[in-house]
C-alpha cells in the first residue's frame, strides 16, 4: 500500500521578513506568513546557508 503525500496549500507570500543578528557577525533569516492572529509555527532547517524555498511555506494551513 502506498503511503498518502498529505495536501499542499497554495502559494502564500510573507508578510514580514527580516535578519536577526545572533552573535559573531552570524545572522539568522525569518519571515512571518499567513493568519496574522493564528497559531506560531516554527520551522528550523539545515544550515550554514543551505536556504529555503517558498514551498516550505505550502505544508502549514494559511488560515491557521
Amino acid at each position: 500500500m502506498l503511503a498518502r503525500v498529505p495536501a499542499r496549500y497554495p502559494p502564500i507570500e510573507p508578510f514580514d521578513a527580516g535578519l536577526l543578528d545572533v552573535g559573531d557577525g552570524q545572522q539568522i533569516y525569518w519571515e512571518t506568513c499567513g493568519n496574522r492572529d493564528g497559531k506560531p509555527a516554527v520551522v528550523l532547517h539545515g544550515g550554514p546557508g543551505s536556504g529555503c524555498t517558498p514551498g516550505a511555506r505550502r505544508s502549514f494551513d494559511p488560515a491557521a
